[in-house]
């Protein structure tokens, strides 16, 4: 009789204006049903009684004097269930936050768990490119929860990977005319270095050898608070390092530096300016086999890294230019010696020895 009672309301005053406190607690279908400022929930207008119990509508029912207290039940509704989603923050059932939806906020996943770089839930609206759930640095995936440019942590084999291109032995022209080359350049997986990228034996001429990345793609813009870096592990041993002195003396002539390769034009990347080691001229006499480190400038001291000795490796960085945002480019790791092979045999770890090469955006420490 109720519901016949409700369609005469609606019928006598049109949905529009028929006002929803006169529906409160009515059967209905939709919002419409309950007219202006009230809900359809649950298949009644303005919710069930929250209070209400088959005791209470008994004596409702039954006992005309007890209308005051069904009023008062049937005013009251159930409110947001609880539950994950509905903006009410409940630690009883284990959530940190409640974003009071189904989607992710800046500061809350949309399972009410507080948003963490490394818990495996990727959160766009906080920032995060990615999440693998881990802490590595040599996946696609950074520790920072950015995406990874150019990542190699050495153990795979180059010609599947397709990270790297062939080394390159470039002939170098001294000043008088004369052409220079070394025997050999950089090797993968040696004996003695698995796992590593080497610069090889020493040569018996001066000269340079190169290891080239393939092309890297960097996004016009790494982001607030991050910039673009390069990340090694790596080792070097030369001779004319401090502690091999007698014959070889204390010099830095021969080293290596990391260049940006635009097509085939060379610009510096690193080390960074400020590095303590620069390419020294060798004073290479006539008899001796080349010229001084093609990497030599006179004019221009070269930062270089050279005279440092690891007998172990080492983790090292620095950031790339600014300008190579929205570039796409190679890096060049170039080995370069001089005349003065001063060791009858190179000793094991002679050179420059690399490994677990990262490109990514980083943020600054500090």
């Amino acid at each position: 009789m109720r519901a016949v009672g409700l369609a005469v309301v609606l019928g006598a005053f049109g949905a529009s204006c028929f006002d929803g406190a006169d529906a409160l607690g009515l059967p209905c279908l939709t919002d419409q049903d309950c007219g202006q400022g009230q809900r359809c929930e649950q298949g009644v207008c303005g919710g069930p009684p929250a209070t209400a119990t088959s005791d209470a509508s008994t004596s409702t029912s039954s006992d005309p004097s007890s209308s005051s207290s069904s009023g008062s039940t049937t005013d009251e509704s159930t409110g947001p269930p609880a539950g994950c989603g509905n903006g009410l923050v409940e630690a009883e059932l284990g959530e940190d936050c409640d974003p009071g939806s189904a989607a992710d906020e800046p500061t809350c996943d949309a399972d009410c768990s507080m948003v963490e770089c490394g818990d495996g839930h990727l959160n766009l609206m906080s920032g995060e490119e990615c999440d693998d759930g881990n802490g590595a640095m040599l996946d696609d995936c950074t520790p920072e929860c950015r995406t990874t440019l150019f990542w190699d942590d050495m153990e795979d084999d180059p010609a599947d990977t397709m990270r790297w291109l062939p080394p390159e032995i470039p002939e170098y022209e001294d000043p008088d005319g004369m052409v220079f080359q070394l025997d050999d350049g950089w090797q993968w997986n040696v004996p003695t270095e698995p796992g590593t990228w080497t610069s090889g034996p020493y040569s018996d001429s001066s000269g340079t050898a190169r290891l080239i990345t393939r092309v890297i793609d960097f996004p016009p813009d790494p982001g607030p608070g991050f910039r673009y870096e390069l990340r090694l592990r790596h080792r070097l041993r030369f001779d004319g390092n401090p502690q091999d002195l007698g014959p070889c003396d204390a010099q830095t002539t021969d080293g290596g530096v990391v260049w940006i390769m635009e097509g085939d034009v060379l610009r510096p990347a690193g080390p960074p300016p400020d590095y303590p080691d620069a390419i020294e001229d060798s004073f290479c006499a006539a008899d001796m086999t080349g010229p001084d480190n093609p990497l030599y400038d006179a004019m221009t001291p070269r930062p270089a890294y050279s005279s440092i000795t690891m007998p172990a490796f080492i983790d090292t960085g620095f950031p790339l230019p600014p300008d190579v945002a929205g570039s796409s480019v190679r890096l060049v790791f170039e080995i370069g010696y001089d005349c003065r092979n001063c060791w009858t045999t190179a000793p094991l770890g002679a050179g420059w020895t690399i490994d677990e090469v990262v490109v990514a955006p980083f943020q600054p420490p500090g």
